[in-house]
């Protein structure tokens, strides 16, 4: 439970920095973007195994 709210800040503090970025320049927030998608995708690609039973 704790590392779920751990990534879930991390997450929410990667949407405002992407966020803050668009504002800046909008070519950096698609590559923040996709690189956001990325993680998320590595993210749970560790988290399901976990959720299988174990044995």
């Amino acid at each position: 439970m704790v590392m779920e709210c751990l990534i879930f800040i991390c997450v929410m503090m990667l949407v405002s920095e992407i966020l803050a970025l668009r504002k800046i320049d909008p070519d950096m927030c698609q590559q923040g973007l996709i690189l956001f998608m990325l993680i998320m995708k590595v993210v749970f690609g560790l988290f399901e195994p976990e959720e299988l039973p174990n044995q």
